[in-house]
């Protein structure tokens, strides 16, 4: 069995890695692994394992605000998109446009 702090780290890298890739579906998959070092680790961290659990909490973090920008800029995209469908539907003077409706 493999230390579960240095699991950890490994988990936090593989999920920035992910992240990056926009491979977000994959992201799921880690949650059981991630739970698992978890379970493993000792209640009581020992003090060479505090390095490694402070990497992993710094990025962790980095993936939480990497996540948050993607969200946001997915709901601006989205949003423009209602917008152009607004847009569009005007245009066609209330007489609505073959395969475009205000449901999307």
């Amino acid at each position: 069995m493999s230390d579960p702090h240095v699991r950890l780290l490994e988990l936090a890298r593989r999920q920035r890695e992910l992240i990056a890739d926009g491979r977000y579906d994959e992201l799921a998959a880690l949650e059981c692994e991630w739970a698992a070092a978890q379970s493993e680790a000792p209640a009581q961290t020992p003090p060479e394992a505090l390095p490694l659990l402070a990497e992993a909490e710094r990025l962790v973090d980095g993936n939480v605000a990497a996540l948050e920008a993607a969200l946001r800029a997915t709901a601006e995209e989205l949003s423009r998109l209602r917008r152009g469908r607004a847009a569009v539907l005007s245009y066609a003077g209330g007489q609505g446009i073959s395969g475009v409706d205000e449901r999307g």
